[in-house]
C-alpha cells in the first residue's frame, strides 16, 4: 500500500480545482433535498431490496446452496464461484454499454433497470424451487441479471445538478451495503431455524430464505415502477 501511494503521488498528474468546494452547510442542505425527494427513496429501495437478494447470496450463500441442495463438492463449488463471478463483470459492462446508448438516444435507463431485475427474479424463482439442472448457469444468469440494478445510480443522479452527484451516489451506495448486509443476516437466520444436514444446512431452509428475498426484491422493483412518471419527466 505504501509503495502505490508513492507511486500515484508521483505518476498521477494533477488537476486544478475548477472551483471551491461547497461548504457543510451547503453539502448538508443538499443531502436534505435528497432525502426529502420521494422520487429518490424509490430508487434508493429499489436497489437496496435487489442487493439485499443478488450481493447478500453471491457473496456468502451462493456455494453453501451448491453444497447443500445442488451436491456440489469445494472445489466444484469454488469453480461454480468463478464463473458466476465472469457473469458478474459481464452484467456491468452489458448493462453499462446498454445504458450508454440509451442516454446517447435520450432515453432513461429506467427500462434496462426494470429488466434486469426481472430477470433476476425470475431466476432466483427457480433456485428458491431447488431446481438443480443446471445450477451453475441459473447462479450465473441471476447475478447477470442482477448487475442491471446498479443502473439506479444513472436513474437517481438525473434529478440533480452534477454538483450533487457524489451525494447521490455516496447515499444510494448506504442503501446498497445496508440491503446486502441484511440479506446475509437474514438468510442465515431462517437458515439456522431448521436442524442442521450431515452436509450442511437444510434444503428446506433455502426454500424459505429464498423466497422471502424474491418478496423484498419484487416489492423493491414493483414500488419503483409505479412511480416510473417521476423519472420520465426528468429531462
Amino acid at each position: 500500500m505504501l509503495v502505490l501511494s508513492v507511486l500515484f503521488a508521483v505518476w498521477v498528474p494533477e488537476h486544478a480545482a475548477k472551483g471551491r468546494p461547497a461548504p457543510l452547510a451547503g453539502q448538508l442542505a443538499g443531502l436534505a433535498r435528497i432525502l426529502r425527494d420521494g422520487a429518490f427513496w424509490r430508487v434508493a429501495l429499489a436497489i437496496g431490496a435487489n442487493q439485499c437478494a443478488v450481493i447478500s447470496l453471491f457473496t456468502l450463500w451462493m456455494t453453501a446452496w451448491l453444497r447443500d441442495v445442488a451436491g456440489y463438492d469445494r472445489p466444484a463449488a469454488a469453480r461454480a464461484l468463478a464463473w458466476v463471478s465472469l457473469a458478474l463483470i459481464a452484467g456491468y459492462f452489458f448493462f453499462g454499454r446498454l445504458a450508454d446508448a440509451a442516454a446517447r438516444r435520450g432515453r432513461s435507463p429506467l427500462p434496462l433497470f426494470v429488466g434486469g431485475v426481472g430477470g433476476a427474479l425470475a431466476m432466483l424463482a427457480l433456485l428458491a424451487l431447488g431446481v438443480t439442472s443446471g445450477a451453475v448457469l441459473l447462479w450465473a444468469a441471476f447475478v447477470f441479471f442482477g448487475t442491471g440494478a446498479t443502473l439506479a445510480h444513472s436513474i437517481a443522479t438525473r434529478r440533480y445538478p452534477r454538483e450533487m452527484a457524489g451525494r447521490v451516489n455516496t447515499t444510494l451506495n448506504s442503501f446498497t451495503f445496508l440491503g446486502a448486509f441484511l440479506g446475509q443476516w437474514a438468510t442465515g437466520a431462517v437458515l439456522n431455524l431448521f436442524a442442521p444436514t450431515a452436509v450442511g444446512y437444510d434444503p428446506k431452509g433455502y426454500f424459505y430464505a429464498l423466497w422471502a428475498l424474491w418478496l423484498v426484491q419484487a416489492a423493491g422493483l414493483a414500488w419503483l415502477w409505479r412511480g416510473r412518471r417521476l423519472f420520465y419527466s426528468v429531462k
